[in-house]
């Protein structure tokens, strides 16, 4: 009986705290019970901790060969220098610099243009390509101008002489061009005479500026002989006084032979104002000059009669005592390439008036 009774109180109780437990929840401050905290075995604990510290370490290791395979891809490929070139022919390698194709450019146009005094244009492409290069492959900047300088071809800002608007003669600038045609002009002049002859081209002679070869270019002493070469033409020249054939054939600087055949027939009596043909040497340019000259002559007294009716007609006086005056007349002689053309009377001044003479005669 009394282990029933023992049997009925632990029920009772175990009820008890069910339903305690009940009111707990419903009252929500129900608290789970705790489990008890499983305990890790030491040696798998040991392990897995070195696990992780062999994958960080081989983590790091892969890390670092792999920086060690960047740094030597990069130092293979990376480019350190700049291959310079002239129409794609590599001319230099110079180290990479913060340099452009423009400045190398510039600098040879400079180069050039100091040298030869005259503006250019380069008739080739410089480039610049970024390479590989070792140390001992790479040459300065100043070796790359002068590489430069001596492969390039370059139009050159000259003067081209035309002739009839061909162009006849190229020179390095127009102050060389002015030069030279002022020199084959002043041959024509006389040293004692340029402060009355002027002298001009009879041909249309222009300097024109224009971008050339370099090759075109010549020298002025080269265009001079060019200029002055000659052919022989025909002209008529008119007899004057004092004129004799030998005379006519040798300020034409023909031979005597040469005027006999210009003039067949053509006898040694020469008539004044008779057309004689001769040769003359032509230049490839014919120099006009006019040659200027004033001189001074006297202007002639008029004689004016008065007639007096009163008076026998064998009468006669001299009521105005007249005088001649002064003149100046300005003469032009024309002449191409010192052959004359032609002489002109272009003016006349009177510097002193003339009196006249007044003469009285009779009339009866």
């Amino acid at each position: 009986m009394a282990d029933f009774g023992n049997r009925n109180s632990d029920k009772i109780r175990r009820r008890t705290r069910s339903t305690a437990n009940l009111r707990d929840v419903s009252k929500n401050n129900y608290t789970p019970p705790v489990e008890k905290e499983k305990r890790e075995n030491p040696r798998k604990k040991r392990k897995r901790r070195s696990i992780k510290l062999k994958n960080r370490r081989l983590a790091v290791l892969v890390i670092f060969i792999f920086v060690i395979i960047l740094l030597a891809l990069f130092s293979i490929f990376s480019k350190n220098a700049y291959d310079i070139t002239v129409d794609g022919e590599s001319v230099g390698v110079i180290k990479k610099t913060n340099i452009e194709v423009s400045d190398i450019n510039n600098t040879v146009i400079a180069g050039i243009e100091q040298q030869l005094g005259s503006k250019i244009q380069i008739n080739e492409e410089i480039g610049m390509k970024a390479v590989r290069a070792s140390k001992k492959d790479m040459v300065t900047i100043d070796y790359v101008i002068s590489k430069i300088k001596e492969n390039v071809t370059y139009k050159v800002e000259a003067a081209v002489i035309t002739v009839d608007g061909i162009e006849a003669a190229v020179l390095s600038n127009t102050a060389e061009a002015d030069k030279l045609l002022n020199e084959i002009k002043s041959e024509y002049i006389p040293e004692d005479k340029k402060d009355k002859m002027e002298a001009s081209f009879v041909e249309d002679v222009q300097v024109v500026s224009k971008y050339v070869n370099s090759d075109d270019i010549i020298t002025a002493d080269v265009a001079k002989s060019k200029f002055q070469q000659t052919t022989k033409v025909s002209k008529t020249y008119t007899v004057q006084s004092g004129d004799t054939l030998s005379k006519i054939a040798d300020a034409a600087v023909m031979t005597m032979d040469e005027l006999y055949a210009e003039n067949p027939g053509i006898t040694t009596t020469l008539k004044l104002g008779q057309v004689v043909n001769i040769l003359v040497d032509k230049p490839a340019l014919s120099v006009k000059t006019i040659e200027t000259n004033v001189f001074t002559e006297i202007a002639k007294k008029q004689v004016k009669y008065q007639t007096d009716s009163s008076k026998p007609a064998s009468y006669q006086k001299v009521i105005q005592q007249g005088s001649d005056g002064q003149k100046e007349i300005t003469v032009q002689t024309i002449r191409i390439n010192g052959f004359e053309e032609e002489q002109a009377v272009v003016s006349e001044n009177i510097t002193q008036e003339p009196v006249d003479e007044i003469i009285e005669v009779g009339a009866k």
